[in-house]
């Protein structure tokens, strides 16, 4: 006999909680690993030491070029379909670079969260968000390589070395 539609639902759902824990204790774990080898003082005496102005306009710097690129996705996304709202578009974003930070060697993995997270947001398929997700990943490589060799260019004719 078929066991009815709703506990089917409800194991789904179980199933997923008990994975998104499994995930998170997995993250926490690791966490604790990584920062368990650091000095506290050493940390904390460095940042006694930092001017706050620098500070600041290393902040400044970081909210900028995060609303920029979210006005980018937000103006690619758009072309497809409807926008989602800053409160939706900005966080998925910035959950997105932030899991990409901690896993390094699978960038996709952010690009599929933030795909996801918007798609759901404006009611769509995961496969549309997701391609506004690549094409945006796409160009922030293309801009972060040219921004990178014309630092590398600048920095060698700065210090007079033959490149």
């Amino acid at each position: 006999m078929e066991p009815p539609a709703v506990s089917r639902s409800r194991r789904r759902r179980l199933l997923s909680w008990t994975l998104k824990a499994a995930l998170l204790a997995l993250a926490v774990w690791l966490v604790t690993r990584m920062v368990a080898g650091l000095e506290w003082s050493d940390v904390a005496g460095r940042l006694a030491g930092a001017r706050p102005g620098w500070i600041a306009a290393a902040v400044g710097a970081l909210v900028l070029r995060m609303v920029v690129w979210d006005q980018r996705w937000r103006e690619a996304i758009g072309r497809s379909g409807p926008l989602p709202g800053r409160r939706v578009s900005l966080p998925a974003l910035l959950a997105a670079s932030a899991v990409n930070s901690i896993t390094p060697t699978v960038r996709v993995v952010g690009g599929v969260l933030r795909g996801r997270w918007i798609g759901r947001a404006v009611g769509s398929s995961l496969g549309r968000a997701y391609g506004s997700v690549l094409y945006d990943q796409l160009a922030h490589q293309v801009t972060s390589g040219g921004v990178t060799v014309a630092a590398v260019i600048g920095a060698l004719l700065v210090t007079g070395r033959a490149g």
